[in-house]
C-alpha cells in the first residue's frame, strides 16, 4: 500500500506529543541548572507555560530542524507576553501560524525555534 502525503501534511508537519527538541532540553538545563530530564519537563510545563500558550504540544520537523510546536485553541495578549518572556529568557524565536493539525480551524500553531542570531 502506498501512502501519499497531502500538500497540507508537508506544510503542517505532525507533532510528536509531549516531547522537547534536544536543543531545547539543553538550553533549559543550562538556563535553570536542572540536570534530570524529568525535572526539566516538570519545570517546562509548570513554570514556563503561563498564559495558556502551551496546549497540544510536542515536536515537529520542518526541513531538517526539529521545533517545539504548541496548538492552543486561542491566545490572549497575556499568553503572547508569557511566550515572548520564555523565548527571550532562553534565546528562542517564535512564530504563530493559522494552520494547525490539532482541530484545524479551531486551533492555531505556535512554532518555537532556536534564535540563530544568538
Amino acid at each position: 500500500m502506498t501512502t501519499i502525503a497531502s500538500e497540507k501534511d508537508e506544510l503542517v508537519p505532525a507533532v510528536r506529543k509531549h516531547r522537547l527538541p534536544l536543543w531545547l532540553k539543553d538550553r533549559l538545563k543550562a538556563g535553570t541548572g536542572l540536570k534530570r530530564d524529568s525535572d526539566v519537563m516538570h519545570a517546562f510545563q509548570s513554570k514556563f507555560a503561563d498564559g495558556g500558550w502551551l496546549d497540544h504540544w510536542g515536536t515537529a520537523v520542518y526541513g531538517e530542524d526539529e521545533m517545539l510546536v504548541s496548538e492552543p485553541y486561542g491566545l490572549t495578549g497575556y499568553g503572547v507576553a508569557c511566550l515572548r518572556e520564555f523565548c527571550t529568557r532562553f534565546g528562542l524565536e517564535f512564530r504563530i501560524d493559522a494552520e494547525s493539525r490539532h482541530y484545524p480551524g479551531k486551533t492555531l500553531r505556535i512554532i518555537v525555534s532556536q534564535d540563530l542570531r544568538s
